[in-house]
């Protein structure tokens, strides 16, 4: 019924999900044009996807029960890793980027309902608050160990940003034609970003390829 794409690596494999005509979304890589169906294997499991890949044909995603719990993880080779139960807090979470040394970023919801991003490396989790921003979401990851994604700030206005595992360090980061409606879901290793901004005369989506200077440096 639907198909999306939304990771893809060096090596031209992809992963994503697809909706069955059950309604059912399942989880789904591509290596070397031979797909495989991934459903994360617990029986209060109703959807999965999986959202980005490595060059190791890792993939990170999350599944979600029947009450709306998404828990995060990384798969590879047939095999599931959980993360939930190295986050602070999980009401729920996603898995949304991993790069080839296996460092993994996401976003978890606390009890009090607060989005924070987060950077999983080397066994340790690195809580992701942009300062000043009453949400924070990672989405993509690179093998420089920069983070990118969204915040929001405290008018209610979404903000692209890039964090610096290295340097320690956050950067706002908007289009200039969307600068209250920026969205950054991916970055590369050489400071390649792409996202999106909502347009403020037409009130359009529009994609954009950018580059953060600071980030080649």
């Amino acid at each position: 019924m639907q198909t999306q794409v939304i990771g893809i690596n060096n090596r031209g494999n992809t992963d994503g999900f697809y909706i069955d005509s059950a309604g059912v979304t399942h989880g789904f890589i591509d290596i070397q044009a031979t797909f495989f169906k991934i459903d994360f294997p617990d029986a209060t499991s109703v959807l999965t996807q999986l959202l980005g890949l490595n060059d190791k044909n890792e993939a990170a995603g999350y599944w979600q029960n029947a009450a709306g719990t998404q828990f995060p993880f990384t798969w590879v080779s047939g095999v599931f890793t959980p993360l939930d139960s190295m986050l602070p807090s999980n009401t729920s979470a996603q898995a949304t980027g991993v790069n080839n040394a296996g460092d993994v970023s996401g976003f978890y919801v606390d009890s009090a309902g607060v989005n924070h991003g987060f950077l999983l490396h080397n066994g340790v989790v690195t809580i992701l608050d942009f300062p000043g921003a009453t949400l924070t979401q990672a989405f993509g990851l690179n093998n420089r160990h920069q983070v990118v994604g969204i915040y929001m700030d405290a008018a209610g206005n979404t903000h692209g940003f890039l964090y610096d595992a290295t340097a320690l360090e956050f950067q706002s980061v908007n289009d200039p034609r969307g600068v209250d409606t920026t969205d950054i879901n991916g970055i590369n290793d050489v400071g390649q970003i792409v996202g999106f901004f909502v347009d403020p005369i037409t009130g359009n989506t529009n994609g954009f390829v950018g580059r953060i200077a600071r980030c080649v440096d």
